[in-house]
């Protein structure tokens, strides 16, 4: 049985500074706790470019020109496909009143800072459809999978390897990881992290690459490198690694504090980075589960 698409349109509302620095519209809505651009389910019979223009009035309570179609914005809400479609919009000069009880505050940010504030990853691809020159990117940090323990190992430390559990573990973020557009896999040479990775690599069909930058003791010089590529990538390193990664998240007002409860061998963090710079962390304790961002 297939599951009809719920159909929405939405808003991506524009102006220019008087030094033509370009501003893009977005609203809060308090219910969801979310900043998002202005969208709405379409009413029975009604075009796209209808809904888009009634709802940017119903949340933000402005009048727009739309100007030009961009693209689709495909997501899963509780089981169901949810299509999208945006226009880009020229705001025409009144200012904000809000007529939505669903949003609560209305705010006009630069292209970088919309980066930041909007909640959903799904939504930036609309502002590089209309300001590309910098493209966000997305790393995603491993702590190796579970390995039996070091002080009963009978061998090297870096030849360790995963236990039964671990291997598991390695199998279940490989299935969650194998959709995402991963270009490098790059890891520690420890065996507990290459074989955290193994699995991954296989699915994907990219080899290794070893970095021994990310071994246990390192600073992290070497993930803030990493972040400054503009591919997709996946990290594994070790514990002490990504504590002092998340030491410098907290600092930098990136992550709350309690975000050290979260670094559970197997467990995924991935980083949204702009420019090099990490803006945005979400952590998963299991693969196979996705909870709120921290």
């Amino acid at each position: 049985m297939t599951t009809d698409a719920i159909r929405a349109a939405g808003g991506v509302v524009r102006r220019l500074d008087p030094d033509g620095t370009p501003r893009v519209l977005v609203v809060h809505r308090q219910h969801y706790d979310d900043w998002s651009f202005p969208k709405g389910k379409r009413h029975p019979g009604e075009p796209g470019k209808v809904t888009a223009r009634r709802e940017v009035g119903e949340e933000a309570g402005i009048h727009v020109r739309v100007e030009t179609k961009l693209p689709e914005i495909r997501y899963i809400v509780e089981g169901v496909p949810k299509r999208v479609r945006y226009w880009l919009m020229a705001w025409t000069g009144d200012a904000p009143e809000l007529r939505d009880d669903e949003v609560d505050e209305v705010r006009w940010c630069t292209i970088e800072e919309a980066r930041v504030l909007l909640s959903y990853d799904d939504d930036l691809p609309l502002l590089d459809a209309i300001h590309p020159t910098t493209r966000p990117s997305t790393v995603w940090i491993l702590r190796h999978a579970k390995a039996g323990s070091r002080f009963t190992y009978d061998g090297l430390d870096t030849d360790r390897p995963l236990t039964d559990a671990g291997h598991e573990q390695a199998a279940a973020i490989a299935a969650r990881l194998t959709r995402k557009p991963i270009a490098r896999i790059i890891t520690s040479p420890y065996a507990r992290c290459t074989q955290t990775v193994t699995p991954l690599g296989a699915a994907l069909g990219l080899p290794l690459e070893i970095d021994a930058a990310l071994g246990e003791g390192s600073t992290t010089a070497a993930i803030h490198r990493w972040c400054a590529e503009p591919d997709p990538l996946v990290l594994c390193t070790h514990g002490d690694v990504l504590e002092a990664l998340v030491n410098e998240l907290v600092v930098a007002d990136v992550v709350p504090p309690e975000a050290f409860d979260h670094l559970a061998k197997g467990s995924i963090w991935r980083l949204r980075t702009v420019g090099g710079n990490i803006v945005r962390a979400r952590y998963t304790a299991d693969a196979a589960i996705d909870p709120p961002a921290l």
